[in-house]
């Protein structure tokens, strides 16, 4: 589970207010009446083993979940009654993923593994694609764009 920066939502694995067995998904709470709950929208799909650790962004737009499939996925909840994925998971990593955590700029997510392995991933996507285009020696078209971001990201012409 994990509080909002403003303490308003509160993210848990599906089922630790639901009751369900299910906790391949995430459920976003309204929380102004501890007492009460209330469902934001509806739950979050996308992991395919239970998740283990939850982490808000500092300025509270982003939602990261980790879990057993080892991957990493990204909500946009600014808006908690639509919350959308982010791009696509963060794969790679070796075992289940057992806590992530931004920096406080918002900018880097920190993540462990079960095989202690630790990552830093930076969520800038400015600074990326000037890496990128250091990599593609400034021919980052939009095909290779679409490579490294997806579709998600619109492409820009990032290389000088």
């Amino acid at each position: 589970m994990a509080f909002s920066p403003d303490g308003a939502t509160l993210a848990a694995a599906a089922d630790e207010l639901m009751g369900t067995s299910i906790d391949q998904s995430i459920a976003l709470w309204r929380v102004s009446d501890p007492a009460h709950p209330t469902p934001w929208g509806r739950p979050l799909p996308g992991h395919t083993g239970s998740i283990l650790t939850l982490a808000f962004s500092p300025d509270g737009r982003t939602l990261a979940s980790g879990g057993d499939d080892g991957a990493i996925h990204l909500w946009d909840v600014s808006d908690p009654a639509t919350a959308a994925p982010k791009g696509e998971p963060i794969l790679g990593h070796v075992g289940s993923i057992t806590a992530v955590t931004f920096r406080p700029d918002g900018h880097t997510l920190a993540l462990t593994s079960s095989h202690r392995e630790t990552s830093l991933w930076s969520l800038d996507v400015d600074l990326a694609a000037r890496r990128i285009c250091g990599i593609t020696k400034g021919s980052l078209t939009t095909a290779k764009w679409r490579g490294y971001f997806g579709d998600d990201i619109p492409y820009t012409a990032a290389c000088p």
